[in-house]
């Protein structure tokens, strides 16, 4: 999927190919397309050198993922993301994924996500701390690096405060915590 009619090959969330060549299965709603993005320190791209970065990636994840979430074509799952955050680039990155999967960016051209709903899904990398130049959610000590935690935050989903219980069973809202 990197490269699609002569699109950049250094991506790595190349989604152009659906817009013409969905999957299509004999059962509906049973896909699910995933991406992984990574700023220039992780996996450099040439739109990283770009003058107008990192506000030029809203435009570009539009372009090669973020339609499908747009038009409804399938849920859309950023299998993989993440920094170390130790290299210049890395937190404007981070902050304008953040804002874009969270729908904050509808106004300028990214995702529009309707209120008490949830954007793209996704899955931080790494949880652990020795994965290399991704870094993790851990320290090297094994506790939660709360800085890393508080990037994240946008994207936490934000229960209901209050539930219905369902016939036979019991529910319960609150937080858990990681350390």
């Amino acid at each position: 999927i990197e490269t699609y009619s002569g699109s950049d090959p250094s991506q790595q969330e190349n989604l152009l190919g659906v817009a013409t060549d969905p999957i299509v299965t004999s059962v509906p709603n049973k896909v699910v397309y995933s991406v992984h993005d990574y700023p220039a320190s992780v996996h450099p791209t040439t739109y990283d050198q770009a003058s107008d970065y990192p506000s030029n990636l809203p435009a570009i994840w539009n372009q090669y993922w973020g339609y499908i979430y747009q038009q409804n074509i399938a849920p859309v799952f950023v299998g993989e993301f993440g920094a170390a955050m130790q290299s210049p680039g890395d937190s404007p990155w981070l902050s304008e994924l953040t804002a874009y999967l969270d729908g904050q960016l509808g106004g300028s051209g990214g995702l529009s996500v309707a209120a008490g709903q949830q954007g793209p899904g996704w899955a931080y990398w790494s949880w652990n701390p020795n994965q290399g130049g991704a870094g993790g959610i851990l320290n090297d000590d094994w506790t939660v690096n709360s800085a890393q935690m508080a990037r994240l935050d946008p994207l936490l989903y934000d229960a209901p405060a209050s539930s219905t219980a369902v016939s036979g069973t019991s529910s319960a809202t609150g937080a858990v915590p990681l350390a």
